[in-house]
């Protein structure tokens, strides 16, 4: 294999909302890109850098194939494959203290069912960073054109454009921080390519009230909001964004409560696409 033929980037989940906006991007770049097959984890070739964006949003109800997804799968690619790095897409959730600095100590409590989502991560991104060429970026809430998924942000504004009616399983008193998901996947490709450090969080490094979030989203489709049940508040710590900002000049700049008059608004173009 030639040098210009090597391949620069691998995306393990290049069909998820993350991995699909990472690829799209690259593409824009003509970088050299390798999209493996599913269930193939071992190659005779080298992987260049490798973007393990793959995930499972069903952990409660599925905590076995999470498992998977989240330790053995990478386990398997570590132990089988030649690479330059393995960057692991991990999450801001792990964080439950003020203290959310990426060098920040993070502890969990078996008994607690809740923390078995943060108990993947964190032996995921352990066994990731036992080579030091290796990163960890954590990521917090990433919105975008998205409007399949179970998640938040997308779930409501399906309800509110199909059934005028926004069922909120969320504290309205809750805080979360959104990340758009171009901002998101520029600064990965960077830590990607050069990051200097093992560890980064990529968020907007400011909570958004998810009381603002529903009431913006009702006024804009006209909804009424329906509270399913009172769950507990979350509020979520503020993330240190100190280190991209540092390394790379990062500088959110999309709003998420402005932002989602457009989200509504491509969303209901889709719709009409499909229809067309």
């Amino acid at each position: 294999m030639s040098n210009k033929d090597k391949i620069g980037i691998t995306i393990f989940g290049h069909k998820g909302f993350i991995g699909k906006n990472i690829l799209l991007k690259l593409r824009l770049k003509k970088q050299r890109i390798f999209l493996p097959k599913r269930n193939i984890l071992k190659y005779k070739i080298n992987l260049g850098h490798i973007i393990y964006c793959i995930g499972s949003h069903q952990w409660r109800n599925d905590p076995y194939n999470a498992f998977n997804t989240d330790i053995t799968i990478i386990a398997n690619i570590l132990k089988n494959n030649n690479y330059k790095s393995f960057n692991l897409i991990s999450s801001t959730r792990i964080y439950k203290n003020k203290n959310t600095y990426e060098d920040s100590e993070i502890s969990v409590n078996p008994i607690n069912n809740d923390d078995y989502y943060n108990c993947l991560k964190i032996f995921a991104e352990n066994l990731v960073l036992l080579n030091k060429k290796n990163k960890v970026i954590r990521i917090s809430n990433i919105f975008g054109n998205n409007y399949s998924s179970t998640i938040f942000l997308p779930t409501i504004i399906r309800d509110a454009v199909h059934k005028k009616k926004i069922f909120l399983t969320t504290n309205k008193k809750s805080e979360k921080d959104f990340l758009f998901v171009d901002e998101a996947v520029d600064v990965i490709i960077k830590i990607v390519k050069r990051g200097s450090k093992n560890i980064y969080n990529v968020a907007y490094g400011k909570n958004y009230l998810i009381d603002d979030i529903v009431n913006h989203l009702k006024n804009i489709t006209s909804s009424k909001i329906i509270y399913k049940y009172k769950p507990s508040i979350v509020k979520n710590s503020v993330i240190n964004i100190a280190r991209i900002k540092k390394e790379f000049n990062f500088k959110p700049k999309t709003n998420v409560l402005k932002y989602l008059k457009i989200l509504v608004k491509n969303y209901k173009e889709s719709l009409n696409k499909k229809i067309s």
